[in-house]
């Protein structure tokens, strides 16, 4: 009996990890890519604002803005996308939207990193777990 608690215990409890896990990679998400404020003009302090690096704390190459709230994004996980490459949690948009994509400018070390934005119209590939977005994969055109 008291192993059976002590397993059902166990498991309750990296459920719960497991969610929080999810909650905190979709806020991370929704940080580093919804921002439906955003113009191509305000790359530097959005990178910068948010915190945004690549790896080793550099300055992050490119970085995708997805000009939409968090509802319409999510909905990409369910009704509002499609599965894309088989064998992934990868869902591309039915409909496209509008992104700035920052680009990286010169090769120095955060805070000085200074990025270029470019508007685009794009369906949206994102990877999804439990229904909420929580990678940017890429952009395809519509």
């Amino acid at each position: 009996m008291k192993v059976q608690l002590v397993f059902l215990l166990l498991v309750l409890l990296s459920a719960a990890v497991f969610s929080q896990t999810v909650e905190d990679r979709y806020q991370h998400f929704l940080s580093q890519h919804v921002n439906d404020d955003m113009s191509v003009k305000r790359c530097d302090v959005e990178m910068s604002s948010r915190s945004i690096t690549g790896a080793n704390n550099a300055c992050k190459e490119t970085n995708t803005f997805i000009l939409a709230g968090k509802k319409l994004v999510r909905g990409v996980c369910g009704q509002a996308g499609e599965p894309y490459q088989q064998g992934r949690n990868l869902r591309i948009s039915l409909q496209p939207f509008s992104v700035i994509v920052c680009e990286l400018k010169n090769q120095v070390r955060p805070p000085r990193c200074e990025y270029r934005g470019r508007a685009r119209t794009v369906r949206i590939v994102i990877g999804c777990e439990k229904d909420f977005p929580v990678h940017y994969q890429e952009s395809a055109l519509p």
